[in-house]
């Protein structure tokens, strides 16, 4: 068939057009064709129904929610809370298609405080499912059951306890093939444990229980949030940290792991929005740099991050199954989980001792025998180091095992590391080991330091300190370089430019080619950074991340990193006496980048592994 079209000149066009097939032309899908297309997006699979009936209930002000579900929850899943119930002309309403109680007008999707809003789940049930909802309020004397299917719909009387109880059988029994991608009941039924321990974690107001195949599986009765996190989670039920903290309108509350509980990725983390669970890969990587003081790269902590921030701030009507977010200030979010982290493994990663009352405080420093002056930073000095190091490193060329980037799984942790020797036990220096670490015996056994990572964290110390010693290390008055060092900003120079400053007080002095660009070139730098080659500095300002508060001490966690003794190099017997004793004084037991510093190999250990008493 051809056909003259007009276009914007007013030229006649023939066109081609292919005869429709079916030949019916545009028509409004019937009701039963529309509801399960839409299905299809909210009702993936059983845990999906599980996600949305539990919504339901906690929004109903549930104070107990029992679940069961049989073979995965494809033939049978039930959810049953003590909740305001429904009347019956809600009843009526609940199973039609966009019929909610919690949204009336377009201004309501700004400031959503439920779980639920959108009035899809329980029509996209009816739709692939059989569905019996069994209703009464507390203060009925006669309850409901309405039985749904498709779109037949039934109400009758029905004598019921006070609450809800939706009942579920034979999901997609009406879509063949999409029930043949569901997994084994196995995988199901654990995708169905997952989805209710998300609720759990983030209501422990509640009391939660399931029955798995008519077998009780979980238990949890209402408890504040750190013990619910506790029974919850084995991970975190040994020694877990917590924190809470407010900033501005927004508050964060985080049940943490230790770092030897740390993973290869990043599963532990989860992070919860007015008590819901989100996939937010900035807020993830907000956890991991607040854990970045005390793990290497490559490991990832353990976490619960709960944050509170006002209905209007937020955003959840993006995704189908509400996994994402989108937030007025993501920035300031950002920054409130930073510092949470932080402040949380700053007060606890400090090394401890059990006085005799049993309250716990803080080592204080301690002198040793054997040297007090600890070896200074190699470039600010050059007399005073060639003294004490034999070996020299190459310009530019650094130990492959020594940067924060190496996936090692830590030896040791600052919160369960012995005690560092005591002040009055006399240290005696064994010698370098493997080219990495200084051993020296003790009455306890023989501490092994790592050298770099010992050395780097008392630099880093002293230069965040700012003290007398750390302000002529850092050498504020910048020197210009020869050559301007060009070099690519992590992000442009627009907006916010406190970076720069944070920056130029960490010793690296930028000249921004234009607000909206990330081309920069580094015009002055402090006395100690000058004789580290060019590209070192273009991989430290390229590879800073985090906000204004955090380059700071990123930039000062890399120059103490490069100018810090490395794996390899060869000390004098004072020298790794100075870093070794220096080490034990340490507030905290890691380098900036998460090294643990030093671990022990005690005497009963050493005997054992030997068979001896």
């Amino acid at each position: 068939m051809t056909a003259l079209v007009n276009d914007s000149d007013s030229r006649a066009v023939a066109t081609t057009l292919a005869p429709r097939q079916g030949g019916d032309g545009i028509a409004v899908l019937a009701p039963e064709v529309a509801n399960l297309i839409a299905a299809g997006e909210v009702i993936e699979r059983p845990a999906s129904l599980l996600r949305e009936l539990v919504d339901n209930a906690i929004d109903a002000g549930a104070r107990q929610i029992d679940v069961r579900w049989d073979d995965g929850g494809r033939a049978l899943l039930a959810v049953a809370d003590d909740g305001s119930g429904m009347s019956e002309e809600d009843v009526r309403s609940c199973a039609l298609r966009h019929a909610t109680s919690k949204v009336r007008s377009a201004a309501d999707l700004y400031r959503v405080a439920t779980l639920g809003f959108r009035g899809e789940a329980l029509a996209s049930i009816a739709a692939c499912a059989e569905l019996e909802v069994l209703t009464r309020p507390a203060a009925a004397r006669v309850g409901w059951r309405l039985a749904a299917s498709g779109t037949t719909r039934t109400l009758v009387p029905h004598a019921c306890a006070a609450g809800t109880r939706v009942t579920v059988e034979r999901l997609f029994a009406k879509l063949p093939a999409r029930r043949r991608f569901l997994k084994s009941s196995r995988a199901e039924t654990t995708m169905c444990k997952r989805t209710l321990l998300e609720k759990a974690l983030a209501h422990p107001q509640i009391g939660f229980t399931s029955s798995v195949d008519g077998r009780v599986a979980l238990t949890l009765a209402a408890t504040p949030l750190m013990d619910r996190v506790q029974a919850a989670l084995p991970a975190l039920a040994d020694g877990a940290l917590h924190a809470a903290a407010t900033h501005g309108n927004m508050a964060v509350e985080m049940v943490a792991g230790r770092p030897e509980v740390a993973r290869r990725d990043r599963s532990g983390i989860m992070v919860f929005v007015n008590g819901r669970r989100i996939q937010d890969y900035a807020l993830l990587q907000a956890v991991e740099y607040g854990y970045s003081s005390v793990l290497p790269g490559g490991l990832h902590p353990v976490a619960c991050v709960f944050l509170d921030v006002a209905a209007d701030a937020v955003d959840f009507n993006v995704h189908p199954a509400k996994r994402e977010a989108r937030f007025r200030d993501p920035a300031a979010l950002h920054q409130a989980v930073v510092r949470t982290t932080g402040q949380l493994l700053l007060e606890r990663a400090t090394l401890r001792q059990a006085p005799p009352d049993g309250d716990e405080r803080t080592t204080p420093a301690r002198s040793f025998p054997g040297g007090a002056e600890l070896l200074p930073a190699r470039a600010g000095r050059p007399a005073a180091i060639g003294a004490g190091i034999r070996g020299r490193r190459e310009s530019g060329r650094a130990a492959p095992s020594s940067g924060p980037e190496s996936p090692l799984q830590p030896l040791a942790s600052g919160f369960n590391m012995p005690e560092p020797p005591a002040a009055d036990q006399r240290l005696k220096l064994l010698g370098q080991v493997l080219g990495t670490f200084i051993a020296v015996e003790t009455e306890a056994g023989i501490y092994f330091v790592d050298q770099h990572a010992a050395h780097e964290r008392v630099l880093f110390d002293e230069l965040e300190a700012g003290g007398e010693r750390g302000a002529a290390e850092r050498g504020r008055e910048l020197q210009p370089v020869l050559l301007p060092i060009e070099v690519e900003l992590p992000r442009p120079a627009d907006g916010d430019r406190g970076w720069l400053a944070e920056l130029e007080s960490s010793g690296i002095r930028l000249e921004v080619a234009a607000p909206d660009r990330r081309e920069a070139r580094v015009v002055a730098l402090a006395p100690m950074l000058h004789t580290l080659p060019a590209a070192a500095i273009v991989d430290m300002v390229g590879g800073l991340s985090g906000g204004t508060e955090e380059l700071a001490r990123a930039a000062l966690a890399d120059v103490a990193c490069k100018l810090a003794i490395k794996a390899g190099e060869v000390l004098t017997d004072d020298d790794a006496l100075r870093i070794a004793a220096r080490s034990f004084q340490l507030g905290v037991q890691h380098c900036p980048h998460g090294r643990p510093v030093w671990f022990l190999l005690s005497r009963a250990e050493a005997f054992a592994a030997v068979g001896r008493e």
